[in-house]
């Protein structure tokens, strides 16, 4: 009897890993962090909708170009966790490479468990071909990546992970090593913009045949195009950047119309030609951390009335095509947005992000009064 029941014990202690193949099953993979982040007061809920429309095929069109499986872990019969592992096909075919991805991974405070999923992400990989499993990305560097390493005192700005301090040290004490990190900046309104800034956005905007204006929203796709030029011509140099498809570049256009404001859509051409794009959308984590992810019946009432209450903002795309980057269009850009931000009562803004490498945009950065206040890793580990 009692070596029965220890054998019961043991057989109920197990972690089960099983991979989602079903609506069911996707639902419990995307309601898990509900559970796990109830007490954390800094996670945002992100809206179910938008969660479901991620993990939907017909709705992702990063599905196009990948191959996906998401994973659960299950001890004591209830969810502990839960990872994405993903083979990338148009990354590979760009950078020539045999990489992997994991992502959207969240887990219960256990080695056991984060070890079973990690483990389960890179036998996948592995016998899909895959010799280096890189991550998190959720699902690629141009949606959220990176895991926080510093900075956990505060909520995130949207579109920007969060997760708890014990994260990184259960991925590293698996085998995971640094790749590189992706540092956020933060600027306050009471820092004003630096003299040297100033001057460089003056020279740019005296610059013949250069003009800065606002997208036209009466004509979304057009407009769209012009700045998707940009954005997939001003990714060449950073790590693992590829430059998005355009059905997944229309596809941020939309969220951006959705929650954004026109007056931080600029877009900046010399001689009719686009050479500066730059998008910033109001902080509506603000609003939506009190939303529990749910749109109804009141959550979208409540986004509509603050809307004009938030406080921050978050700039997402600062971009400049190759061969271009030394003219002054980020000091342009930043200018804009710090004047409309002002006339906004806006109070503070995040820049996300920069790698770490890129001395030429943290000088930037560093230039105009911003500090850097968080940090997110991108883990790579060998698969040879």
């Amino acid at each position: 009897m009692l070596e029965n029941n220890k054998r019961n014990r043991k057989n109920s202690d197990e972690i089960t890993i099983i991979p989602v193949q079903n609506r069911a099953l996707i639902r419990r993979f995307i309601k898990f962090p509900y559970s796990l982040y109830k007490n954390d007061p800094y996670w945002v809920p992100p809206l179910l909708r938008a969660e479901w429309g991620t993990f939907h095929p017909k709705q992702n069109p990063h599905f196009l170009h990948s191959a996906v499986q998401l994973f659960i872990a299950k001890r004591f019969g209830q969810i502990v966790g839960r990872i994405s592992a993903h083979e990338y096909r148009e990354y590979n075919r760009i950078h020539g490479s045999s990489a992997g991805f994991f992502g959207f991974f969240e887990a219960i405070h256990s080695q056991r468990v984060a070890n079973e999923l990690l483990n389960a992400a890179e036998e996948w990989l592995r016998k899909r071909g895959c010799k280096e499993m890189l991550g998190p990305c959720n699902f690629t560097v141009n949606d959220s990546s990176g895991m926080l390493i510093d900075g956990f005192n505060e909520p995130p700005v949207v579109m920007m992970p969060y997760n708890p301090p014990y994260y990184p040290k259960m991925v590293e004490a698996y085998g995971l090593q640094k790749k590189h990190d992706q540092f956020a900046w933060k600027i306050d309104d009471q820092r004003g913009m630096h003299p040297l800034a100033q001057r460089i956005a003056g020279l740019c905007r005296n610059m013949p045949g250069l003009v800065i204006r606002h997208l036209d929203m009466n004509h979304f796709e057009e407009e769209l195009r012009r700045a998707y030029y940009v954005y997939s011509n001003a990714w060449n140099s950073a790590w693992g950047t590829i430059p998005p498809t355009w059905d997944e570049f229309y596809r941020l256009g939309r969220r951006f119309r959705r929650f954004g404001n026109p007056d931080y859509a600029w877009l900046i051409e010399l001689n009719d030609s686009p050479v500066g794009v730059g998008l910033a959308i109001p902080n509506i984590h603000e609003i939506m951390i009190k939303m529990n992810g749910r749109l109804l019946p009141f959550g979208f009432l409540r986004l509509f009335r603050a809307h004009k209450k938030i406080k921050s903002l978050r700039v997402l795309v600062m971009e400049t095509i190759a061969g271009f980057e030394n003219h002054g269009v980020d000091a342009l850009l930043y200018q804009h947005f710090y004047e409309q931000a002002l006339k906004d009562g806006i109070h503070w803004a995040e820049l996300s992000w920069t790698l770490e490498n890129n001395e030429t945009m943290n000088r930037i950065m560093s230039v105009t009064g911003a500090q850097l206040y968080k940090k997110y890793r991108i883990y790579r580990r060998d698969l040879r």
